[in-house]
């Protein structure tokens, strides 16, 4: 009689049969639902913004995506941006977000990936252009600011019909992005009719941009609603009057709403009643034009070419180079990654004392080539031919086994030595940057970078809060580096970001800050003569080597202490251009671009290099930091004498 361990014995072939069955019809119903997962998800991805887009703007893309199958969740992410957006997908729902597509690229696709699901888009063509600034018109009629829009024959020329360096796309008023870095890139928006359908967090976002250079243009015409939009009405430069109808040269009639500007705002543009008054805010200025000259009737104006040139906002390329200066782009902002006190150091203009990253990581001096190579080569004279020669003298060549690990452990051991500074540094990071506050010192948002240094590996949290945009350099521009991806919620999450033993990295981003941590500059009295202002300090250091911007004039400002406040009395007088261009070329190189020009009238504190401000970034020790920062005057409503309006 067979035993049970015969008879399991003899039935064996039979069950691997039975399992490897069931293992495989398991491996393909897996396939097959992680098949149909993907089969409906579907995704469609397109500009945000229809039209052309300069090469100075990476413009947001709208993404939508379907999913009639099981409920699943993932990421989505455009082209090889370092965005990742979470997304829920219940089953039977269509999503729509908008999102960064990271670098300017002529062809777009997303992805959506989740657990045993990948669905890539479709790639579309973008709308990039070869020209170098960007105007978005916002507003019920797209295709009514044509008249901006550069011909083949101009743009051989680098310039359009109307004489403009731009091209120009259209958006709208329920599409604008509530984040303001999706603007930055933008020479101007130009707000028409229907702009005021507009959500609070986009015109939030609109003000935000303004704060950083952009140029805000508001056409007038019979509709009222848009220039009594909450949050854009007060910044307007002029008091807006009644609809009033007047013939122009060429006999049309045209509805107008005449505007009387407030002091500290100037008039761009007039001709045939139809004219234009700028003024400042922040880095960036909102213009009010007083006829909405995108109405068809303006095509046989013959005024619209000029008024075309005087929108064209000449200031954008000096602003757009400080923002980038800030965030450590161009003119050798790069720190070197060499581990060198000298490449840091010289981004302080403050006098200092001492070297103010000794004994941080960003002190240390790697040996040099020639030292480390001489240092091998004495290695490999001593462990072959010396070993063996004294070895062979002595006939005891079997004791190389045990001379040879010596010898290689202490040469391991003076290399070691000449980085050992490295491995005992904690983990630090500085900051360089630039805040622009809001008139008053509210709505502070900052522009800058970080270099951090992580002594252990892991997942490191940056302690970033309200961050708009942020980024790392990839490996093409700085060899040692990779790109980081940060989870985009509204947003930018970076507390989960990837580190290696001993790493340097570095961070570009762009976040609001708390109010009460910056500088106001608050406007006593104004006047076409004179004006005074009162500077406060709500940091936590020294203010020095300040200056004020008014009148065109560059003035040098006493010291203020944390929490103290100065009065600053200024006078107009005729200012030279000679006089102008001897700050451009003395002042920090950093506000150099923002040197003021004959023709506008900003006002403006700017506050000296800042070494102890509390940075942003709080990964690891702070080292002193290099920030600035530029306080505008609030804008007053006092009305302008009509002699002052030029």
């Amino acid at each position: 009689m067979k035993t049970v361990k015969e008879r399991a014995r003899q039935s064996t072939p039979g069950l691997k049969l039975a399992r490897r069955a069931i293992r495989s019809l398991s491996l393909l119903g897996f396939a097959l639902a992680v098949s149909g997962a993907q089969a409906a998800i579907r995704i469609e991805v397109a500009p945000l913004f229809v039209g052309k887009i300069g090469t100075n703007y990476s413009a947001p893309v709208r993404v939508r995506i379907f999913n009639d199958g099981r409920p699943v969740s993932g990421v989505v992410q455009v082209n090889e941006s370092p965005f990742l957006v979470p997304v829920e997908l219940p089953t039977g729902v269509t999503k729509e977000l908008i999102t960064f597509p990271g670098q300017q690229s002529y062809l777009l696709s997303a992805t959506f990936q989740g657990p045993g699901v990948l669905v890539r888009s479709k790639e579309v063509p973008s709308n990039q252009s070869g020209a170098p600034q960007t105007i978005l018109a916002v507003g019920d009629n797209p295709g009514d600011l044509g008249f901006l829009v550069p011909t083949s024959k101009s743009r051989e020329r680098g310039t359009n019909s109307e004489g403009s360096l731009a091209d120009v796309c259209y958006g709208s008023p329920e599409d604008m992005p509530t984040r303001f870095s999706m603007l930055v890139g933008l020479t101007a928006i130009v707000l028409g009719d229907g702009s005021e359908r507009m959500s609070g967090e986009s015109v939030k976002a609109l003000q935000n941009w303004i704060q950083l250079g952009g140029n805000l243009v508001i056409l007038g015409g019979p509709s009222k609603s848009v220039l009594s939009l909450p949050g854009l009405a007060e910044l307007l430069p002029a008091k807006v009057g009644e609809p009033t109808n007047i013939r122009l040269a060429n006999n049309l009639e045209v509805t107008i709403r005449p505007g009387q500007p407030y002091l500290g705002a100037r008039e761009v543009f007039n001709t045939d009643g139809i004219n234009a008054f700028s003024r400042a805010y922040g880095l960036g200025s909102v213009v009010y034009v007083n006829a909405n000259v995108a109405d068809p009737v303006f095509q046989a104006w013959p005024g619209r070419r000029s008024l075309s040139q005087a929108l064209r906002i000449s200031r954008f390329e000096r602003v757009n180079g400080v923002l980038n200066r800030s965030q450590g782009f161009g003119n050798g902002s790069y720190a070197s990654y060499s581990t060198t006190s000298s490449s840091y150091s010289s981004s302080f203009s403050s006098p200092m004392s001492s070297d103010p990253f000794s004994g941080s990581a960003f002190s240390v001096t790697l040996p040099p080539t020639s030292q480390v190579a001489t240092l091998l080569f004495v290695y490999l004279i001593m462990v072959l031919p010396v070993n063996f020669l004294v070895l062979r003298k002595l006939k005891k060549l079997e004791w190389a086994w045990f001379t040879s690990p010596v010898i290689s452990g202490v040469f391991a051991l003076a290399f070691v030595q000449q980085g050992s500074s490295l491995y005992k540094a904690e983990s630090s990071n500085w900051t360089q940057g630039l805040i622009v506050g809001a008139p008053s010192g509210q709505n502070l948002v900052f522009s800058g970078y970080s270099q951090a240094f992580f002594r252990e590996a892991g997942s490191q949290d940056l302690k970033l809060n309200n961050v708009d945009w942020m980024t790392t350099p990839n490996s093409y521009d700085l060899g040692s580096l990779s790109g980081d991806r940060f989870l985009d919620t509204g947003t930018i999450v970076a507390n989960q970001v990837q580190t290696k033993p001993l790493e340097f990295k570095q961070f570009q981003y762009r976040c609001s800050l708390d109010s009460q941590t910056g500088v106001s500059l608050e406007t006593l009295s104004l006047s076409p003569s004179s004006a005074s202002y009162r500077v406060t300090n709500r940091t936590n250091q020294v203010l020095e080597n300040n200056f004020l911007l008014a009148f065109g004039q560059v003035i040098p400002t006493p010291k203020i202490n944390p929490g103290d406040s100065r009065v600053l009395k200024v006078e107009r007088r005729p200012v030279s251009q000679k006089e102008r261009d001897s700050w451009y070329r003395s002042a920090d190189p950093l506000y150099s671009g923002l040197a003021p020009t004959s023709s506008e009238d900003r006002t403006a504190f700017f506050a000296g290099n800042l070494m102890q401000f509390s940075a942003p970034l709080q990964a690891g020790k702070a080292l002193p930091s290099s920030i600035r920062i530029i306080a505008s005057a609030d804008l007053g409503k006092e009305l302008a004498p009509r002699e002052v309006w030029r």
